[in-house]
């Protein structure tokens, strides 16, 4: 591999790597700020697990169920690559064939049991992709994402401003168009 191409394949970490987990984090404040009764389901668990003031550690991550369930069904809803060329992901995150009539609704619960006891065909959860060219950073998005999520939730609440217009758009990965204005407020 030439200087070129390792250049290249380092942007790419990059980006993809940055990009990404900023469209999680986005996504769940949405459907957070949208869904406070689940916010505050989910900074209990927080509290409980990591306390109010430590930071997360590796182990309370793990042990954080109900967050786990908030980043699977927000990935479900808002997946942050776009694959449409091969397979059009987001249609088949929306499809009531594999998720039920709810298909669209904002319900983490549906993860409880797992990923692959969510929707009525295994596998038909693909926000990285999936098979030798899935996201090789999916595991440290899905951990970056806990951590911050969780360290908010023990210092804020927050909602979304009267500005905010819901209008996703895909430029590479699925955006909010307008932006996403969201009042955090000290707890």
């Amino acid at each position: 591999m030439g200087l070129n191409e390792l250049i290249a394949e380092c942007k790419t970490f990059f980006f993809a790597g940055h990009e990404t987990t900023a469209t999680l984090l986005t996504f769940m404040f949405l459907l957070l700020a949208t869904h406070p009764e689940w916010q505050e389901r989910l900074r209990e668990e927080v509290f409980e697990l990591c306390g109010r003031t430590e930071p997360p550690t590796a182990d309370s991550l793990n042990h954080l169920k109900l967050v786990g369930t908030v980043i699977n069904e927000s990935l479900r809803l808002y997946p942050p690559a776009s694959t449409a060329i091969l397979v059009p992901i987001v249609a088949w995150h929306h499809d009531e064939r594999y998720w039920g009539a709810d298909a669209n609704e904002f319900r983490p619960e549906r993860f409880e049991e797992g990923i692959a006891k969510a929707c009525k065909v295994p596998g038909a959860i693909l926000p990285f992709s999936i098979g030798p060219r899935n996201c090789i950073g999916q595991v440290f998005a899905t951990i970056e994402a806990k951590m911050v999520l969780a360290t908010i939730l023990q210092q804020y609440r927050f909602r979304l401003s009267t500005e905010y217009m819901h209008a996703p758009t895909t430029v590479l990965t699925t955006r909010p168009q307008f932006g996403m204005p969201i009042i955090f407020e000290d707890l």
